[in-house]
């Protein structure tokens, strides 16, 4: 097979063993654990001297520092980055990602727009500017005079600005198109005041558990998706379990879209991870509960 371009792969008998991200390149790390020195050997070219590496840590804790004799765990899906070492004990640089790619910020607090403009070519006013925020509240869009405090790991993402009425419409990431694509989900994209409903008609559920065998799924697409995270689902008609009554946590209904959804209050387990969790890998949840049964 060969690779797509942008996708650095290993060699040998545990090629494709477990999918990482460095630098936002894809690369196969041959074991589960690997030393700092040996996921740098790793990155093509090496990651050299002049360059730290950072482990992505989910939430709000600091991305982690790795040095060559540190030993890292790794999982599908693990990201590392790296930066331009400090040049010198005076340099107060902090390394911060901005639509996941790492940059150094020369102050402890820097405006919107100087945070756009570390960017190359720099972010544009066709843009918004987001910080990612922790938990479950909502990201905060930045303006150009707005005043951020800026910590290691801090990370951005900018997204287009609302779409004028009249345009072609909102769109989804071309993985998510593909991957729906593949399943054969028919779907379609309707724009809220605030955010983007994804709606898969007819989908098929579990007629053994519920009271009918299909239904049409929603999410509620936030601004700055994929960097923003999905929760919950919805679907109308509502189902009902052929024991009777309805599942844990779906008993509340909303309006959405012109229509009245039954709410699955469902939220993730971990963090959701800005460049690898997308809508395949949330349907994947959602289809496992109204298909499986669990």
């Amino acid at each position: 097979m060969v690779p797509r371009p942008g996708t650095a792969r290993t060699k040998g008998p545990y090629a494709m063993h477990i999918p990482i991200l460095i630098d936002q390149k894809k690369y196969d790390a041959p074991a589960p654990t690997m030393t700092g020195a040996q996921i740098r050997a790793l990155a093509s070219p090496p990651i050299g001297p002049d360059r730290d590496l950072f482990l992505v840590v989910p939430g709000p804790a600091d991305d982690r520092k790795v040095g060559d004799s540190d030993v890292i765990e790794l999982k599908p899906g693990t990201h590392l980055f790296s930066a331009p070492t400090t040049i010198n004990p005076g340099d107060h640089q902090i390394p911060i990602q901005i639509d996941g790619k790492p940059y150094k910020a020369s102050a402890a607090t820097m405006t919107g727009a100087d945070i756009r403009a570390l960017v190359t070519p720099p972010i544009g006013p066709d843009r918004d500017l987001f910080p990612v925020v922790a938990g479950p509240a909502d990201d905060v869009k930045v303006g150009d005079a707005d005043a951020i405090e800026l910590k290691p790991g801090s990370h951005f993402f900018s997204a287009p600005k609302t779409i004028n009425p009249g345009d072609s419409g909102p769109r989804l990431p071309e993985a998510d198109e593909e991957y729906l694509a593949a399943k054969g989900i028919s779907y379609e994209l309707l724009r809220g005041a605030s955010e983007v409903f994804f709606i898969a008609k007819d989908l098929a559920v579990s007629g053994a558990r519920y009271d009918r065998a299909q239904t049409d799924l929603m999410l509620r697409i936030p601004n700055g998706y994929p960097n923003a995270g999905l929760d919950m689902f919805w679907v109308d008609p509502p189902l009902q379990l052929r024991t009777g009554g309805y599942p844990v946590s779906a008993d509340h209904f909303e309006d959405h879209a012109g229509r009245r959804w039954q709410r699955f209050s469902r939220h993730l387990a971990a963090p959701w991870r800005p460049g690898v969790d997308g809508i395949g890998s949330f349907l994947a949840l959602v289809l496992a509960e109204l298909r499986g049964g669990r």
